[in-house]
């Protein structure tokens, strides 16, 4: 019998879906409450507290730190990740690029489980908390 995958055809074809199994994929679609965000709205505030972590759906966002564009994030990309791991303020404002963007948000406690429940999720969770956290991409 075929099963027909629930799992967003955006997300399905995002570089994440490529390194982690079918099942933690699975997992991040049923735990992630889906937010549709506008243009330009933002979505993580620098220096605010972190309360969620957030993993991109379908658009594009960009990354700011002290006004200054440092990145963007696509389909599958992350944030929010460091001010949960480590209990500090948040390092950057993420806003949307696009008309519309959409995303999974994650409480503290969903991202907690899904770090213990996907370790390859994990695996690349931690060590792009790690990149971030390097003196190179600061």
């Amino acid at each position: 019998m075929f099963k027909r995958s629930t799992i967003p055809a955006a997300l399905r074809q995002s570089a994440l879906a490529g390194q982690i199994p079918a099942s933690e994929l699975e997992l991040l679609d049923r735990r992630g409450t889906v937010l549709s965000i506008n243009n330009r709205e933002p979505v993580i505030r620098q220096h605010s507290i972190g309360r969620e972590w957030i993993l991109v759906l379908e658009g594009e966002l960009e990354v700011h730190k002290n006004s200054e564009r440092v990145g963007s994030l696509e389909n599958g990309d992350f944030a929010g990740e460091l001010a949960l791991l480590t209990a500090n303020p948040r390092n950057a404002t993420v806003t949307t690029a696009v008309d519309q963007s959409f995303l999974y948000v994650y409480t503290r406690r969903e991202f907690s489980s899904l770090l213990d429940e996907a370790p390859k999720l994990a695996e690349i969770v931690l060590s792009t908390a790690a990149d971030r956290l390097s003196p190179d991409t600061r």
